[in-house]
């Protein structure tokens, strides 16, 4: 604080210190370009790396003045070397040694520069289609064992940009320690549609390891660019191409059932329902909420309107768990329905007769009933008096595991608090709603 103090006090009120290291890089087979970042500061991806697709990218840390990363990609986007770029801004800013910027652009040109008033040990280190910086580093060798790590790595602009990050962090890192870590990368060329553009971007705010966090998530971000591949094919009906991709995410993120789900509806919907049984129960095994979702995606088109096939499926591993039976509110007919701090359902009832559905899910694909009650009798402006009231069908049959009955909410049940309870077998739940 007493940094801060000193440097605001110096007019240099908008600063932000942020100690880090850094990479900026060109792939000169893809054409992407990239900033990756550790930090020992909240949510370093907020302030320190900037790109654009066909552009370049920017790294601005030390006593961080965010516009560096504005202004040197709109100068990149006007046609000039980051060089002049650089020297540009550095000859407006007073606060100039205290800066560390790096930048490159889409040819792979680099410009550097670390301040004199940098926190030590502070530095960079351009390469070929790169630059590697850092600041308030416990040795002066981290920027360097950065720069071999990543001229020496392999794998794709992600893979080495992260390798440079670990070498640092190898090599003592902040002075401080860690907390958050971050990744940008663009592709070569601009689509003009800016999401397709990006073609990754993670932040880690806050954690005790952030690069080990960060790792994790490029894993489940390759993961799921998978599982959207797989999607895409699903929807051509091409089925092959789909299953590679589908398996290749799971293969990434094994410990998500989803992913192998989605492989065994591809295949259960394409006829390979033999094939897809044994995923179905290791799933459902798994994740008892995927058999709940199985029946639905028939409705969605997903799966072919098939009785014979559904009850295949629901009954793979069904007697090897206990799914048991919860409770839900369906919003029907626009009620506004929202879950308090207390977990209750408040229900704004209007002054005409409402309804909301109250749904059971017992978990099984078999036939049974359940059974509706509410824990208080009410009484009715006529002074008839009822156990069951509000649930208007006390009970109903499941299909596919869900059954679903209608609940009245008048007008005169304003201000009162209603527990509905399900019983399916010896099992109960229940569901408490507070009627505003």
């Amino acid at each position: 604080m007493l940094l801060l103090g000193f440097l605001y006090s110096n007019g240099y009120s908008s600063l932000r210190p942020v100690s880090t290291y850094s990479i900026v890089a060109y792939d000169d087979s893809s054409g992407q370009l990239g900033v990756a970042v550790q930090s020992h500061w909240f949510s370093v991806g907020s302030l320190v790396p900037w790109a654009k697709a066909g552009v370049g990218a920017v790294a601005t840390q030390s006593l961080v003045k965010v516009e560096y990363g504005a202004d040197g990609l709109k100068g990149m986007e006007d046609g000039k070397v980051p060089y002049v770029i650089l020297s540009e801004l550095l000859s407006k800013d007073d606060a100039k040694d205290l800066r560390q910027v790096a930048m490159i652009d889409a040819h792979g040109n680099v410009a550097a520069h670390t301040g004199d008033k940098c926190i030590a040990h502070a530095g960079h280190q351009i390469g070929s289609n790169y630059s590697v910086q850092a600041n308030i580093m416990e040795k002066s060798t981290v920027w360097p064992a950065m720069a071999k790590a990543f001229e020496r790595s392999n794998g794709d602009l992600a893979d080495r940009m992260m390798a440079a990050l670990v070498a640092a962090e190898k090599e003592g890192g902040d002075l401080r320690g860690k907390q958050s870590a971050a990744m940008l990368i663009v592709s070569g060329e601009p689509t003009g549609i800016p999401w397709k553009d990006v073609v990754l971007e993670l932040n880690v705010e806050d954690h005790p390891d952030p690069l080990e966090e960060l790792k994790r998530l490029i894993r489940i971000h390759r993961a799921y660019k998978h599982a959207n591949k797989g999607d895409h094919y699903l929807e051509l009906n091409e089925i092959d191409k789909a299953m590679v991709e589908y398996e290749k995410a799971s293969d990434h993120y094994p410990e998500n059932p989803e992913l192998p789900y989605w492989s065994a509806v591809t295949l259960a919907g394409s006829g390979d329902l033999d094939t897809a049984l044994p995923i179905f129960e290791k799933v459902f095994n798994k994740e008892p909420s995927l058999r709940i979702l199985t029946p639905r995606l028939v409705n969605a088109g997903i799966l072919p309107n098939d009785d014979a096939l559904m009850a295949r499926i629901m009954e793979v591993g069904h007697h090897s768990q206990d799914l048991g039976f919860r409770m839900e509110l369906v919003n029907e007919r626009n009620y506004p329905i929202f879950l308090s701090n207390s977990g209750d359902y408040n229900i704004n009832a209007a002054s005409t007769q409402l309804f909301l559905k109250v749904r059971g899910v017992t978990g099984s694909s078999k036939t049974e009933r359940i059974d509706w009650k509410t824990k208080n009798a009410f009484i009715w402006n006529d002074g008839k008096r009822t156990q069951d009231y509000p649930v208007i069908n006390s009970f109903t049959y499941t299909k596919d595991g869900i059954g679903e009955s209608m609940v009245g909410l008048p007008p005169e049940m304003k201000g009162t608090s209603v527990v509905i309870y399900g019983y399916y077998h010896d099992q109960v739940d229940s569901l408490r709603i507070f009627v505003q």
